[in-house]
């Protein structure tokens, strides 16, 4: 059973109710646009005029860093919803476990937002995407993969901080460069 300082995760779960937010997706000329259409089993199929990369299979690569911008960060809100109601679910409480069912139940909605996440993410950022953005989009998914993992393998206190903060920090980047991108 894994225990979680109360100060650890109010220190959390003030970070987690920032909450994701858009960036000015903007039109003009020459955005990408990204259509979602549904296959046969209305799986979403993505298709869009960027160059390939080493994206998962229906995945295309955004190298507008206005529509990639756009598209992070609207993929990623579910389980950033996911982990505010972690945080919120354990914020009140002098420690959690896994045995408490509320915990329980928090934990199998990250692990679950990240099963359906990290697969329409993997391989987004475009090889001519540009530096800046496509730096801070890697780092905020790489982080946020880490902090999603710390949660559902239930880690202890040091390593969610560590995690917590590492994503608010590239949160923080990823946002303030979406929106110098107009």
């Amino acid at each position: 059973m894994k225990v979680v300082a109360k100060a650890a995760v109010l220190g959390l779960a003030g970070l987690a109710a920032v909450g994701v937010t858009g960036c000015n997706r903007g039109g003009g000329a020459g955005s990408a646009t990204t259509v979602v259409q549904q296959g046969a089993a209305g799986a979403a199929i993505a298709t869009s005029p960027s160059s390939s990369s080493g994206a998962t299979a229906g995945v295309t690569p955004i190298n507008d860093p206005k529509e990639l911008c756009h598209q992070v960060l609207v993929k990623t809100r579910g389980l950033s919803n996911a982990v505010q109601a972690f945080w919120k679910v354990v914020a009140g409480r002098s420690g959690w476990s896994d045995t408490d069912l509320d915990v329980s139940d928090a934990v199998s909605r990250v692990a679950k937002e990240s099963e359906q996440v990290f697969p329409s993410i993997d391989g987004i950022v475009g090889k001519g995407a540009s530096g800046k953005i496509a730096d801070s989009s890697e780092n905020y998914l790489r982080t946020l993969k880490i902090f999603s993992n710390a949660i559902t393998e239930q880690q202890d206190s040091s390593a969610l901080n560590s995690a917590a903060s590492n994503f608010g920090h590239a949160k923080d980047a990823l946002t303030s460069d979406c929106n110098a991108t107009g």
